[in-house]
């Protein structure tokens, strides 16, 4: 419907909603007299020929000094393809994008080796096209409803109730859950499938904003504005020459994350809202505000990987594939359908599917029909949580409009180091593996031995970046002391603790540090001689990430669950391993992570002798 209207009177229906946000824009005038709210395009109506004209009701909406100050006056003259004041809205429009803060590229999604395709219910309206899978190597109508992809084992329905923190600790979210109860249950927020639609998205995003997406036909990737691929996603599906999926477009940063928030556990395992410095998620918000550069860059000073919003057209495919970082995932369908094959990721599979990648060709074999694989049918409404390294392919029946996320956890610690690894031997290039992966672990590292030994390894951070020579830009004052001091010299309040960083080693020191919160220079006491503390934490009330961040009686070392133990010593040869490269990315703040490995590798001889970790 959309299409039509914007056809007849020859703009786009992204100019439309662009007239609409920009220039408060409400009401909508056909030359008959008839008047159309502009509500309603989301919605669809039909037209007749003629012309349309506009009348500006509302104030129009306040702008920031990196927008043009829309026109106050009233537009009522009306509007063809050809009349001089559509060209002069569309230079006002083409402007005012250039200056928009949101226009900087998104998150880091692993790329699709295949790509997968959805009819827009947006509209709601059924699609009457039967699906074709002429562009993908394999006869996925056949795979859809073979019964050798059937295993009732895998996939585990679950519901809310039964789903707790103890559930959790005791199964390190092994198994692929599948949840059909309403995002609320589970702790979520999403928008209302009803009342929401893409265009939604191109509203909250912002139409500049580029994305890369994935051409099922030529197996490649390409970068396109959101406007382009919101206007190809519209388009009725026989008029689509390309099949074209876009799964990488991160929403933290924009006014659509308000709408959406991952499921309740999932924020409260995290590594990124747990583990990952407060201060360098300020300084990403400081950043945006302040530089250009950071809006309209793939920049993030922290893994923006948390919320992704993925829409795919009917008939896409994505091949098999392993999340980046051997990361979990939360997967929420609000609009249309998907099917997934899962495997297993035992090691021999591991070991199947990194022999699978690199010998790819025309000619490969559908990694499911090699060993056990189990097929799922997600339908609207429904959530699926896939575990770390879980291997699997989807296919996208009818246009789909998907809401997820990626995070790291401490219950399959070994296995993301594992899939680390895998990464490494098959080249994944660093566009498409976990950010800040190696930086997350040292973050884990500090944050567990200064909870056991009460010995600080990270100092506080600034919010504020650093410049390109590795120098600190600003002073910051200290009220409660009334001192100043420099940015690199943020005291904790560490009443009780022992500082074992160097105050004032730079955060910055490597020459060639921008704004990445990497360090690869320290304190020349780290080869100095260390003594690890004999004062652990036994008998202390804080129980390591419980459910909600809550504290709780019993002594901290035998409060860890005994999966997060038996990650420990796998992290502890992972980070051994990663002083031995020629420049370890370890995160900014920690001067001395010689002494930091050494004061892990002690604890967990302590655990060890207390019988909390079995493995040598």
């Amino acid at each position: 419907m959309q299409t039509a209207i914007a056809q007849e009177f020859g703009v786009s229906i992204t100019m439309i909603l662009e007239w609409k946000r920009e220039f408060g824009l409400t009401n909508f005038k056909h030359q008959s007299g008839e008047e159309i709210k502009a509500d309603e395009l989301n919605a669809g109506f039909s037209g007749q020929n003629g012309q349309v004209s506009f009348s500006q009701t509302q104030k129009p909406v306040n702008f920031d000094d990196n927008h043009l100050s829309p026109n106050s006056s009233s537009i009522s003259q009306p509007i063809s393809s050809d009349s001089s004041l559509h060209n002069e809205l569309q230079e006002k429009l083409n402007v005012s994008a250039a200056l928009d803060q949101s226009n900087f590229i998104g998150g880091r999604y692993p790329k699709r080796n295949c790509s997968q395709r959805v009819k827009d219910k947006t509209d709601q309206e059924p699609n009457t096209e039967q699906p074709t899978s002429s562009s993908i190597l394999y006869p996925i109508d056949e795979y859809i409803s073979a019964n050798e992809f059937v295993h009732d084992d895998t996939i585990h329905a679950m519901k809310t109730s039964e789903f707790t923190m103890e559930y959790i600790k005791k199964s390190g979210l092994l198994h692929p859950l599948l949840f059909n109860e309403p995002p609320e249950e589970l702790g979520m927020r999403m928008p209302n499938p009803q009342e929401f639609s893409i265009l939604d998205v191109l509203e909250l995003v912002g139409g500049e904003r580029r994305i890369e997406v994935f051409d099922v036909h030529s197996q490649q990737g390409k970068n396109m504005r959101l406007k382009e691929f919101v206007n190809y996603f519209i388009e009725s599906p026989s008029c689509r020459e390309n099949l074209l999926n876009s799964l990488s477009l991160e929403i933290s940063d924009t006014k659509l994350s308000e709408q959406v928030i991952a499921p309740g556990f999932v924020r409260r395992i995290d590594w990124i809202d747990n583990v990952w410095p407060k201060e360098l998620l300020a300084r990403q918000k400081n950043l945006l505000k302040k530089s250009r550069w950071a809006r309209s860059n793939d920049f993030s000073t922290y893994p923006k990987v948390q919320k992704y919003c993925l829409m795919s057209v009917a008939n896409c495919f994505t091949d098999f594939h392993i999340d980046f970082g051997g990361s979990s995932v939360w997967y929420h369908i609000l609009k249309g359908e998907k099917i997934f094959w899962l495997i297993e990721p035992t090691e021999e599979n591991l070991k199947l599917y990194e022999e699978w990648f690199l010998a790819r060709n025309e000619d490969s074999k559908f990694l499911g029909k090699l060993t056990k694989c189990s097929r799922v049918r997600l339908r609207q409404g429904e959530t699926l949580i896939i575990p770390s390294g879980w291997i699997h392919s989807v296919y996208t029946p009818v246009d789909s409009l998907v809401f997820g996320g990626n995070f790291l956890h401490s219950y399959a610690i070994p296995k993301q180091i594992r899939i680390s690894i895998l990464e490494d031997n098959i080249k994944r290039g660093k566009k498409y593996r976990f950010p800040h992966f190696k930086q997350i672990f040292w973050c884990f590292i500090a944050q567990i031995v200064r909870k056991c030994t009460h010995r600080l390894y990270h100092k506080k951070l600034s919010e504020e970046a650093h410049n390109v020579e590795g120098l600190n830009l600003v002073q910051v004052i200290d009220e409660r002391m009334g001192d100043q001091m420099e940015n690199n010299g943020l005291r904790h309040n560490s009443e009780g603790e022992e500082i074992c960083y160097d105050e004032f080693l730079g955060n910055s020191i490597d020459g060639s540090y921008t704004f990445n919160p990497i360090q690869s220079v320290y304190d020349n006491k780290d080869t100095a001689k260390f003594t690890p503390t004999k004062n652990y934490n036994i008998g202390e009330v804080t129980v390591f990430l419980k459910y909600g961040n809550e504290t709780g009686g019993g002594d901290y070392l035998r409060s860890l669950p005994p999966l997060v133990i038996s990650g420990l010593p796998p992290l502890l040869n992972y980070a051994k391993q990663l002083l031995r490269l020629k420049r370890p990315e370890v995160i900014e703040g920690i001067t001395r992570p010689h002494h930091l490995v050494k004061e892990f590798q002690a604890l967990i001889e302590k655990m060890r002798q207390l019988g909390l970790c079995d493995d040598k």
